[in-house]
């Protein structure tokens, strides 16, 4: 289980308000995600990843490997489809690099895939000018 985050999130764990930028390279057969590899009833919330995933497994995602388990749910979490070269669903939700680097993709509740808007208030930020983080969104 590879994970650019998370290798493996277990039984009631949540990832909220994170991010990974990394590159994530799997091994044959692997769990390969993003940002976390497995999913086992546990959440995901508020969350995101940019880099590639390559691998020849099957259970790979932008943004989650692979999930299991009755109790498990990922909210308001996007993966970057064009950086991540992978385009998957029911693990996230993809967007262009260009919706990534828009604050409205993660404030506008009309935005497919967000129920409810991030806190840029207190939590994130933004740099439109794409300087900070290539004008994805940062923990303040």
């Amino acid at each position: 289980m590879v994970g650019g985050l998370v290798g493996y999130s277990y039984e009631g764990s949540t990832i909220r308000n994170s991010y990974s930028t990394a590159s994530v390279n799997g091994i044959t057969g692997g769990l390969t995600g993003g940002l976390v590899g497995f999913l086992y009833n546990s959440h995901i919330l508020n969350s995101y990843s940019t880099g590639s995933v390559v691998t020849t497994s099957t259970s790979r995602g932008g943004l989650l490997g692979d999930k299991g388990g009755n109790a498990y749910s990922i909210i308001d979490s996007f993966y970057d489809k064009e950086t991540s070269g992978q385009s998957d669903t029911g693990k996230g939700t993809g967007k262009t690099t260009a919706e990534m680097t828009t604050l409205a993709t993660f404030t506008d509740t009309a935005t497919t895939g967000l129920s409810t808007s991030w806190d840029f208030n207190s939590i994130w930020n933004i740099d439109t000018s794409g300087t900070i983080n290539s004008g994805y969104p940062y923990l303040r």
